[in-house]
């Protein structure tokens, strides 16, 4: 469990990084929602739901995105600190048909998607089935750089490939996947 939540983490600064890499070319047409995701608004089962997160703490549910994988987890909006890690794996996108491959487990979630401007919509069902319908606003960092970051904010290469590898040691990626990322980031350098 130690080692998923690491791996997980990992996953999560890999992620981060490499939405920097703009310049990848996603193999699934998902470059329009490559990125980060802050949940606007929610309804399950057609009620409408406080699922920003932990509303006692303050924290905020994000979404992001990479090529080929997802990540749920919760921010301090404040400090733009991830508090707490709940749920990724890795997802398929065809049009607007967009399906959520829970890791481990192998649950799936469906979902049609629309994209407006920096707002994603996304219409269809839970893992058990539950109709689900919300509205993410594409996040926008107003956060100061971090010593992970490089001169020009972004996240470095050796920072990229150190939480490639810990995902990688974790069994969050398998090693495939690890060699085409680290392809990805030493070719574009």
């Amino acid at each position: 469990m130690k080692k998923t939540i690491i791996g997980i983490a990992a996953l999560i600064a890999l992620i981060a990084g490499i939405q920097v890499q703009a310049q990848q070319t996603p193999k699934n047409g998902s470059e329009s929602i490559m990125g980060t995701w802050m949940i606007i608004t929610s309804k399950i089962d057609g009620k409408l739901t406080d699922d920003s997160g932990d509303a006692s703490s303050g924290n905020r549910r994000f979404l992001m995105l990479t090529d080929s994988h997802f990540v749920y987890g919760q921010i301090d909006p404040s400090t733009m600190k991830i508090k707490k890690f709940l749920f990724g794996g890795s997802y398929t996108l065809k049009d607007n048909q967009y399906t959520e491959n829970l890791e481990p487990g192998g649950k799936k979630a469906s979902h049609t998607i629309r994209l407006d401007g920096d707002k994603l919509y996304k219409s269809g069902s839970l893992t058990t089935g539950v109709p689900c319908e919300q509205v993410w606003e594409r996040f926008k960092s107003a956060a100061p750089k971090s010593s992970r970051s490089a001169a020009d904010g972004s996240v470095s290469v050796g920072q990229q490939l150190i939480d490639l590898s810990k995902a990688k040691e974790a069994g969050v990626i398998t090693d495939a996947e690890f060699q085409v990322q680290k392809a990805k980031l030493l070719g574009n350098k």
